[in-house]
């Protein structure tokens, strides 16, 4: 295997995550004990997600804090706010879609301060700080 970005693997079975964005022609030489050799090769577009996968604003917030998370997968994620503490303040459970997911949240009841949110789900986790007024 030849992944086009300077990456091989010898084993027959193999996987591979770029590091960035673009173009690459992925190749595949299959090579029997007889000596035959066979190369088969594609060209694989590899698109990503320039934003950060959670993002939120207000920043600071008064009262509502909207919440942006661009999921990879279908399936429950864990919302969990925690306090400069480190304490847990609220923890949500949501549904979400592979792309955009957009919620809402009222915290107009927290004392003012830093604050984390932290989303996981079973392939992704990823964290953002807000500031509550």
């Amino acid at each position: 295997w030849s992944f086009g970005d300077g990456t091989i693997s010898n084993t027959p079975s193999t996987s591979h995550t770029y590091a960035a964005n673009g173009n690459f022609e992925v190749c595949l030489v299959i090579r029997t004990e007889h000596g035959c050799e066979t190369k088969i090769c594609k060209q694989l577009l590899v698109e990503g997600n320039l934003a950060a996968p959670l993002q939120l604003s207000p920043n600071p917030v008064h009262t509502v804090l909207n919440v942006l998370f661009h999921a990879t997968t279908k399936e429950m994620v864990n919302i969990s706010l925690y306090n400069s503490n480190g304490t847990l303040v609220r923890s949500y459970s949501k549904n979400v879609i592979p792309g955009n997911n957009s919620w809402n949240f009222d915290v107009a009841a927290l004392t003012a301060g830093m604050y984390s949110v932290v989303l996981q789900t079973s392939v992704q986790t990823t964290s953002a700080l807000f500031f509550k007024q």
